[in-house]
Parts: C-alpha cells; sequence; structure tokens
C-alpha cells in the first residue's frame, strides 16, 4: 500500500501535467501549428514545455512502476492497469504528439488521444485502497477519484473550448459543441459522485477553495459561448472582466485554468493524506512484525529451556536406573 500510495501521488500530478499538455497541443493545432503558420509559435513554446514537464514526472513513474510489475503481493488488477494501463499509454506518448504535431490529425482527434492516456492513470489512482481493509484510506481514495474526473471534465472543457477560439475562423463545430456539452454535463455528475463521497469538511474545504472571480467568468464564458454556437452567431465569450485586453482564446484558456489549478490544489492535500495513512500503515505493521517476531522468539526460547529441562531429567532418571 505504501509503494502504490507513493506511485499514486506521481501519477496524479502526470495525469495534471498531461491534460495541460493535452489542451494546450490542441490549441496548437487548431491555430495551423502542423503548418508552421507564424502566429502559433508561441504556442509551440508552451507545447515544448508542457511535454518536458511531463516526461519529468512519466519517466518516474516508469521507473517506480518496476518495483511493483515485477514485485509480489500486489492484486493483479492493479498490476494490470499499471502495466496495460499506465505504463503502455506512456509508451505511445511518443506517438500520440508525433501525430498531433507532424500529420494533419485534426484537434478533436488530438484530445481524444490524450484523454486515452489520462483515463488510465485515473484508473489506476484508483487502485490504490484496494484490498486494505482500511476504510478511512478506501473513503479518501474514492474522494480522490471522483475529483481526479471532476478535474478532467473541466480540463476537457478547457480543451475543446480553446481549439475552438484558437482556430483562424473561431467556431464550435457541432462535434466539438456536443463533446463541450457532454463533459459538462460528466462535470456535474462527477461533481454528484464527489459530494456523496466526501466529508462535510472535505465539501466545504473544496467549495472554498475553488472560488472567485475567474472561476465565475469562466463559467459566464462557456455559457455565452454555447448559446452562441447553439444560435449560429459568432462564436464569443464576452468580455471578462480579469482578461483585459488578451485575445478570446487566452483569456478562455487563462479563467479555466485557474479553477483546475484550485481543483489540483484539493486533490494534491488528498494525494498527501492517502499517502501519510499509508506510511502510517506501514509503519503499524512494521511495529506489529517486530512485537510478534520478539514474541516468537521468547517463546521458542521458553519451550527449548523446559524441552531441555525435560530431556536432562529423563535421562538423569535413566541414568540412575
Amino acid at each position: 500500500v505504501q509503494d502504490l500510495a507513493n506511485l499514486n501521488s506521481l501519477v496524479v500530478s502526470g495525469a495534471g501535467l498531461l491534460a495541460n499538455e493535452r489542451d494546450d497541443t490542441a490549441g496548437f493545432v487548431a491555430a495551423g501549428g502542423q503548418s508552421g503558420l507564424g502566429t502559433s509559435a508561441s504556442l509551440k513554446t508552451m507545447v515544448t514545455s508542457d511535454r518536458a514537464a511531463a516526461d519529468a514526472v512519466t519517466n518516474q513513474i516508469s521507473q517506480q512502476a518496476q518495483a511493483i510489475v515485477n514485485g509480489s503481493g500486489y492484486r493483479s488488477q492493479t498490476v494490470l492497469d499499471l502495466s496495460n494501463g499506465v505504463l503502455a499509454n506512456i509508451a505511445d506518448l511518443q506517438f500520440i504528439r508525433e501525430a498531433a504535431t507532424t500529420t494533419k490529425s485534426p484537434a478533436l482527434s488530438v484530445i481524444t488521444n490524450y484523454d486515452r492516456v489520462i483515463q488510465a492513470f485515473i484508473t489506476f489512482s484508483n487502485d490504490v485502497a484496494a484490498g486494505t481493509g482500511n476504510a478511512t484510506l478506501q473513503s479518501d481514495v474514492s474522494v480522490l477519484n471522483a475529483l481526479l474526473r471532476m478535474e478532467d471534465d473541466a480540463s476537457l472543457q478547457r480543451a475543446y473550448l480553446y481549439q475552438a477560439l484558437a482556430s483562424p475562423q473561431p467556431s464550435l463545430t457541432p462535434s466539438a459543441l456536443q463533446d463541450l456539452n457532454q463533459a459538462t454535463e460528466q462535470q456535474q455528475a462527477d461533481t454528484s459522485a464527489f459530494d456523496q463521497a466526501a466529508s462535510v469538511s472535505e465539501q466545504q474545504n473544496y467549495n472554498n477553495t475553488v472560488a472567485g472571480p475567474q472561476v465565475d467568468e469562466a463559467k459566464s464564458a462557456e455559457k455565452l459561448a454555447v448559446a452562441t454556437a447553439n444560435a449560429g452567431q459568432a462564436l464569443s465569450i464576452g468580455k471578462p472582466q480579469t482578461c483585459g485586453a488578451q485575445s478570446s482564446a487566452a483569456c478562455w484558456l487563462g479563467t479555466q485554468s485557474t479553477q483546475i489549478t484550485q481543483m489540483r490544489q484539493v486533490s494534491n492535500a488528498l494525494v498527501s493524506d492517502i499517502t501519510a495513512q499509508a506510511n502510517s500503515l506501514e509503519s503499524n505493521a512494521l511495529h506489529s512484525a517486530i512485537i510478534v517476531s520478539v514474541a516468537t522468539l521468547l517463546l521458542l526460547i521458553i519451550v527449548l529451556l523446559i524441552t531441555t529441562f525435560v530431556a536432562r531429567s529423563m535421562i538423569l532418571s535413566l541414568i540412575h536406573i
């Protein structure tokens, strides 16, 4: 459990970094980056930076995962989700990236390809407490999993609308609009799951953390974008006050990213709690093992002394006979 919890900390971080890479890459592709348009140069820099950050964490995941994949005592499903899920998708990243930047793959396909990787990370994260029998740890992992799915829903919304706004002729295609609405509806469902699994204090912490003018502006901007798309009008997110003179694409990316960053503050705190609990379980298990070992050793010594005493008594009795 301790090994899984420590690896999970990296997996959760990796999922967030890959979401950033996915969303920035979608904007880069939509802006014509695959064709080498000059307007996408700054977006290319963001994508390159995202990849470097993601690689640093995924490399650590690949290294630490070997002890679990090649170890013993782990649930077969957990090992399967790690090897065929997390590690296999990390290996696929190279091809996903090449398709995104060197082919004519559309932005929506890029989002789908990246999300498959992220979903594998989230699935593994839910395995950390499986089979432990510790109710508190299992509860915290369930809360974390719901929150990670909420984050991904919010990030997908960021990606779908960002790629629409970043294109030379901003518009939400019917397919993109459907995907955006589906991500919004899924976030509502995952929020309900979070509320059911989380304690009152955890819910209050989330509501207090994920708040502020930019969060409100992001919600309003998305609603306006959907409304204009449904009405067949030019795609618009309005003029959020916190954006200043930024372009619509940069404005949306920044306001929605603020909400996602705040959500990750909550999830990172949960990850720390889970890791601390796992370390405590390991410490308690080691302490119990030492006590049992000492008790067993004392018992064996006592048995040996009794056996020796009885044997000597029998030998003396035979000698006197």
